[in-house]
């Protein structure tokens, strides 16, 4: 019996040449150690590449800083390729499959040399190679052509993919000898993502099953866009691949014919206006009104098609006048509120950005197959979005969803997907955080030594819950013991909810008791000088209260361990350990009356110079953090 493997990843492979495109953001990337112009995903990935680069190395060294195009450079790296003989490249797959050599990939050199651009464009290549490559070390033009009809164009051509980043832009060019043999269908079984320049070849369904007796030819993933009516669709596969598409999708009338639908006339209707090409009207198929002028609608589908751009204004200005004609599932409505949520982003309109990305969301689902990444891409996007506004429950519902898509479309292994997995994990940690805002917790490390901070007892003084229930404030206090190595003062996980003592503890006389029970039932150890003592929590405590007496924002106060401080957190430190020597002063008044009360469990620290203690709160203050949210 063979194995049966579930999707994610059916295949995966490394291009046998490619190269990074010129036109992305070099600041991002890793650069040539020789400065040719030639940029890298990261240094890893330049290191794996180094073999390749070298010939192309000497090429654009030689070509003076004229970096030529991605497709010139491709080529430039598959003639140092066939000079070193290399002819496969490294491919893993679950299905079973014949490894495929350069020399076997189809060339179609016989339609190019009919196709008046593509020759005009073969011209222009072999001009620049004959420029910058020695003569000895160039191919014949024959050969030129042949390698020029395997992989490139003006477009992507036969063989090639374009490399996507993980916000699915474009990155390169890379020529996948294996990927390659798949065939495209407009209703694909796979879809081929990228982390770098590696391929993976996963999924689009959840029941797909690969097994070792699957044959690699019969996956079929799409070429061309798949939100775009048949037309269009057909245009780009004859320009581009010299056939035309007759599968399933491209046979579904009905399907095409929502793409170009129109808003029904009828303003109470929402149906949905399919137009008649031959009559050149529309008829709302839930109320059988009829459009008599498309003319309108038809210009603003032809204007989406080749004048739409990023710029906010002009989208948004395009998508006003396509709302009141065509219809929400209509492609070329579609792909203006893509691009209208694109500027968004770019423009920092975060609010009108979830809008329309969420927007978008029924839209892809409607066209795409059920693990598209462009599905995962646009509801991890909306989950980061809501993560930077603070709505962490929101923004993980989107992100688990994303999730759930990446895990078929992109793989366990991809970057993106662990990049995900630690977005829900900070967002979960954020969300317990909040949840848990009622709970004060006050964790404290201090001293033996008599003499000075040297060393500590290896005991968590105390863990305080405090949470409010009506008018009535109950207090926890436990001690729980710990082993450290640690030699700083560490205060951490100090958390108000500000709110609740504000709308449950509104009375003086509530606080008064409350501040007096902390006072009195504190407890309390010594063992040589104490590195924090019941002013701290006194001062956190008066501090909380005051403030959300004046407003009603939720705070929060963190103190974390001294190292790593920067100058921010240490401008706080120095700021709350002024304030608590100040209220040390009031304390220190009242201190000899608590003198004797050991049956109430409190240890009495006494009060010191206030030199000593700012000496001493100063080499040991603890980093401070204060986050507010409304």
């Amino acid at each position: 019996m063979c194995n049966v493997y579930l999707m994610p990843e059916v295949a995966e492979e490394w291009p046998w040449a490619y190269v990074i495109s010129q036109n992305i953001d070099s600041s991002s990337h890793y650069c040539c150690s020789k400065y040719c112009g030639v940029l890298y995903c990261d240094e890893n990935c330049h290191n794996q590449a180094i073999s390749d680069h070298r010939y192309e190395c000497k090429v654009l060294l030689h070509s003076k800083g004229d970096i030529p195009s991605d497709s010139i450079r491709l080529m430039v790296r598959i003639i140092g390729k066939l000079n070193d003989h290399s002819n496969t490249s490294d491919f893993s797959c679950k299905a079973s499959y014949e490894n495929r050599k350069y020399h076997n990939l189809m060339s179609h050199k016989d339609e190019i040399f009919k196709d008046e651009k593509r020759t005009s464009e073969f011209s222009r290549c072999c001009y620049f190679l004959k420029c910058i490559i020695e003569p000895n070390e160039l191919p014949e033009t024959t050969i030129l052509m042949e390698m020029f009809g395997k992989f490139c164009s003006r477009q992507i051509l036969i063989n090639s993919f374009v490399i996507l980043d993980n916000e699915l832009n474009s990155a390169g060019l890379g020529l996948y000898l294996n990927l390659s043999k798949l065939n495209h269908s407009c209703n694909p079984s796979c879809v081929v993502t990228f982390d770098g320049p590696k391929a993976y070849l996963n999924t689009l369904n959840s029941e797909f099953e690969v097994t070792t007796s699957t044959i690699l030819e019969n996956l079929t993933i799409s070429y061309v866009a798949l939100i775009d009516d048949t037309a269009h669709r057909r245009k780009a596969l004859r320009e581009r691949y010299y056939f035309i598409c007759k599968c399933e999708r491209c046979s579904d009338a009905r399907l095409d014919s929502i793409a170009t639908a129109l808003v029904c006339d009828n303003g109470n209707c929402d149906g949905v206006a399919i137009i008649d090409v031959a009559e050149e009207t529309a008829r709302c198929e839930k109320c059988a009104t009829v459009i008599d002028d498309i003319w309108e609608a038809e210009s603003l589908m032809t204007y989406s098609a080749e004048k739409n751009d990023y710029y906010y204004k002009r989208t948004e200005e395009l998508l006003a006048k396509q709302q009141k004609w065509l219809h929400p599932l209509n492609v070329y409505r579609i792909r203006t509120v893509t691009f209208v949520g694109h500027a968004a982003y770019e423009s920092g309109r975060t609010e009108r950005t979830l809008f329309v990305y969420e927007e978008l969301i029924s839209k892809y689902e409607f066209y795409l197959a059920e693990f598209h990444p462009l599905i995962a891409v646009n509801l991890m996007t909306i989950g980061k979005l809501y993560m930077l506004r603070n709505m962490y429950t929101t923004a993980l519902s989107f992100l688990e969803k994303s999730l759930n898509v990446m895990k078929y479309s992109h793989g366990e292994k991809h970057s993106l997907y662990v990049h995900l997995l630690s977005m829900i994990e900070k967002c979960q940690l954020q969300i317990n955080v909040h949840d848990n805002d009622w709970i004060f917790v006050y964790q404290a490390y201090h001293v033996t030594s008599g003499g000075g901070i040297n060393y500590f007892t290896n005991h968590i003084l105390l863990e305080l819950l405090f949470s409010f229930v009506k008018v009535k404030f109950s207090f926890i206090a436990s001690i729980v013991s710990h082993k450290t190595d640690s030699s700083l003062v560490l205060i951490n996980g100090c958390a108000f909810n500000f709110g609740k003592i504000y709308h449950l503890s509104r009375s003086n006389v509530q606080f008064d008791q409350a501040n007096e029970f902390v006072m009195n039932k504190l407890p309390l150890t010594h063992a040589g000088r104490c590195a924090v003592n019941k002013t701290l929590l006194i001062f956190i405590f008066n501090f909380a209260f005051c403030y959300c007496c004046s407003c009603s924002f939720v705070t929060k106060i963190f103190f974390f361990s001294k190292s790593k401080m920067n100058m921010h957190t240490t401008f706080i430190a120095f700021l709350i350990f002024s304030m608590i020597v100040v209220f040390d002063v009031a304390y220190a008044n009242t201190e000899h009356t608590a003198k004797g009360e050991s049956n109430r469990g409190t240890v009495n620290v006494k009060p010191r110079a206030h030199a000593k203690r700012a000496a001493a709160t100063s080499r040991h203050s603890p980093e401070s953090h204060e986050e507010r949210r409304g």
